[in-house]
């Protein structure tokens, strides 16, 4: 089927040639003679392709550029827009492009090459289509995988349950005592691995809704020094082993975040989390938060080893790890560092990550000045605020 080609211009003998010439080319043309007719044709015929006057009685070829454009048909209004004019002056030619214009041809029209303009703006067209609709439904299948991904945590957390449920009562001799006391061994390791597992389940599924944008943001009020000590105290027991510190900076002045509080928390957790589990023995892990001109910058150290800075962008996407061997020394799916990406992106802003100079590794959550509570915004939920 031959490409449709709307043309309006209110110069009769200019729209003859103009329709002649795309006519021999095989295009079916739909004629306007002014800029009222031009968008009734356009709503009616849904063209591929227009050209338009500039000056023309009714609406202009800037006004109907701009309806074209604000179509709400994506495809409708992404169709090549060309704008004839014989002005020359420069602002004719911004404003062709300020109100959406493909492109723009002056008078005289150099028929000879209108043919070839047309089939390259058309071919243009076509390869854009194709991206856009390929780039939707890549969009729409990675909301589908986030909310399939999501499902399958949430199911995989019941049997969970129930497995460290049970190891519970094993290890409280609820139905009475174990005789073999290595039973009691046996229970705590399934406990254990339990608990592991459940935590990298909740990870994956905290994952998940942040990624597919599940839920909106929960917005409250916080006190940061509390919400640090929150992040990190369930993180001292397990650093212990290894001789891990892990403090937090007091602040310099007091400061009051407006943020969700749950998902601010799960990336500050991460990345302490990350920090102690590439802590060296003896090592510490220093958390802070700061007011940096407008921003408020939450930060994470360790003195670790860092990593290779060709790594590092790799580092920001989920399940990607610097050691990808089955035999790496640091367990994990590598979901620390994404997961306070995404908490940062949720709240407008970024996570920054680098070597430091010193030695050890960086990680900064960089947040607008849209999370500092201000006097207007009240004080929100008391426990909210404490938490």
């Amino acid at each position: 089927m031959p490409a449709t080609v709307l043309i309006a211009d209110d110069d009769l003998v200019q729209l003859m040639l103009t329709s002649e010439t795309l006519a021999a080319e095989g295009y079916k043309v739909i004629e306007a003679e002014d800029g009222d007719a031009a968008v009734r044709l356009f709503l009616a015929e849904k063209p591929d392709m227009a050209i338009l006057d500039v000056m023309m009685p009714g609406q202009t070829g800037f006004e109907v550029c701009t309806l074209i454009r604000r179509n709400s048909d994506p495809d409708m209004a992404m169709i090549p827009v060309v704008l004839v004019t014989g002005l020359e002056d420069e602002d004719s030619v911004q404003t062709a492009f300020e109100v959406g214009a493909t492109t723009f041809i002056a008078k005289p029209v150099q028929w000879a090459l209108l043919g070839h303009q047309v089939r390259y703006l058309l071919l243009s067209a076509a390869m854009e289509s194709e991206l856009r609709h390929a780039k939707a439904q890549v969009e729409e299948a990675s909301v589908l995988k986030s909310r399939l991904f999501a499902t399958l945590c949430h199911e995989l957390r019941t049997p969970l349950n129930g497995v460290i449920g049970f190891a519970d009562v094993m290890l409280g001799q609820g139905l009475g005592p174990i005789g073999n006391p290595g039973y009691l061994e046996y229970a705590k390791d399934i406990r254990q691995c339990g608990d592991d597992l459940l935590s990298q389940v909740n990870r994956m599924l905290l994952l998940s809704r942040l990624e597919a944008g599940l839920a909106p943001l929960k917005a409250s009020a916080a006190n940061a020094d509390l919400l640090l000590e929150q992040a990190v105290k369930r993180f001292r027991k397990a650093a212990e082993p290894q001789a891990v510190a892990i403090n937090v900076r007091p602040l310099a002045a007091p400061l009051r975040l407006w943020c969700d509080i749950e998902v601010l928390n799960a990336g500050i957790s991460a990345l302490v989390d990350n920090a102690v589990k590439f802590s060296p023995f003896g090592g510490t892990v220093e958390v802070s938060a700061e007011e940096m001109g407008d921003q408020v910058v939450i930060t994470v150290c360790d003195q670790g080893n860092g990593a290779n800075v060709g790594d590092l962008e790799k580092l920001m996407r989920p399940f990607s790890q610097a050691e990808t061997g089955l035999d790496r020394a640091h367990n994990g799916l590598g979901l620390g560092l994404p997961i306070a990406r995404l908490a940062a992106e949720r709240h407008n802003g970024r996570l920054a990550i680098a070597n430091a100079s010193t030695g050890g590794f960086v990680a900064s959550m960089i947040l607008p000045p849209t999370v500092r509570a201000t006097d207007r915004r009240g004080t929100g939920d008391r426990r909210n605020a404490a938490a």
